[in-house]
């Protein structure tokens, strides 16, 4: 089974019952960033990417794994950009949804997951969350980029940062 996303190219490895993701060359997601008084994405350098993985790990527990990384020689994936580019490989568990016919929570239920885990919403976001303690901002919190587990929600694929106070 394959599927691609803006972001990735993604293989279900079977020995190991893990997703493997290859980034699209030159391509590492997305970060939040303040701009002004609204926080936006805007595109992820490499250890930005490697960043939001760690957190992804550190803060939901997920089991993300650097497994390389690749220089791609090939035409660009995404038109417009250019051939070729570097490109990590990582891995987490596959997840099997609780229900098939309803694979992603509700927006009230990904709300009480987030407000549990010590987030509040953030105005003026795309679907923006920021840590009680003011550290943390996600963006792009919302439901298809969590699953509804037989364990509980989990998220996917959050958009993550570390916020530095300029004090």
């Amino acid at each position: 089974m394959a599927d691609h996303t803006l972001e990735h190219q993604v293989r279900f490895r079977e020995s190991d019952y893990r997703a493997v993701k290859r980034t699209l060359p030159g391509s590492f997601g997305f970060v939040p960033a303040p701009d002004g008084s609204k926080w936006v994405p805007r595109p992820a350098n490499a250890g930005e990417y490697l960043h939001r993985l760690h957190l992804q790990n550190l803060i939901f527990g997920d089991e993300i794994q650097l497994e390389g990384g690749m220089v791609v020689t090939g035409g660009p994936f995404i038109l417009g950009q250019p051939t070729g580019g570097f490109a990590f490989v990582i891995s987490q568990p596959w997840l099997e949804a609780a229900d098939n016919k309803q694979q992603y929570p509700s927006e009230a239920a990904v709300d009480e997951f987030l407000r549990g885990m010590g987030f509040e919403r953030l105005l003026n976001a795309f679907y923006g969350w920021r840590s009680t303690d003011q550290s943390l901002v996600i963006l792009d919190a919302k439901p298809d980029n969590f699953i509804a587990t037989p364990d509980g929600i989990l998220p996917i694929d959050l958009l993550l940062a570390e916020v530095f106070s300029s004090n």
